[in-house]
């Protein structure tokens, strides 16, 4: 993702992206013009990125003082150091799936930690205590109904 929020910055990347000409272009003269011809400027942009590895034209242009960020994808959200320092996802055994990867969430309370307790139940595997102790069936009607299919 690459956004540019004034002129200077705009300039900066054509530097960056090493296309000069890109500022003699009347098409992208100001922010106003650029927008005019946002699809034409977002296709020039695609043919300048799609042969760069995204991490380092994201260092690239940052340094340049470009606003720039990698898309991850999910494969990244596994690997990523700094995700897998702040204990993102943890693992569980689930009965259906395997292990399996949960996400937590993004911030961590010293005093009251938080962390996946189980894994996630299955269809179904709390209906005996939701129908009997929360919903008031007896065992009986719960086995009758059940035995019927109304739970399947």
């Amino acid at each position: 993702m690459i956004s540019c929020w004034d002129d200077q910055e705009w300039e900066r990347l054509c530097h960056a992206a090493e296309q000069t000409r890109w500022l003699s272009d009347n098409r992208f003269a100001n922010a106003v013009r650029r927008k005019e011809h946002e699809s034409e400027l977002n296709q020039l942009i695609a043919d300048w990125t799609r042969e760069q590895g995204a991490e380092h034209l994201m260092w690239r242009l940052q340094c340049r003082g470009v606003h720039a960020a990698k898309v991850n994808t999910v494969r990244d959200l596994f690997t990523d150091p700094q995700i897998a320092f702040r204990n993102i996802w943890q693992e569980q055994q689930h009965p259906e799936l395997g292990n399996h990867a949960y996400r937590m969430v993004s911030y961590e309370l010293s005093a009251t930690p938080g962390s996946v307790r189980g894994a996630a139940p299955c269809l179904g595997a709390d209906n005996e205590e939701v129908f009997i102790e929360w919903l008031g069936l007896s065992r009986r009607e719960y086995e009758e109904l059940s035995e019927q299919g109304a739970f399947s």
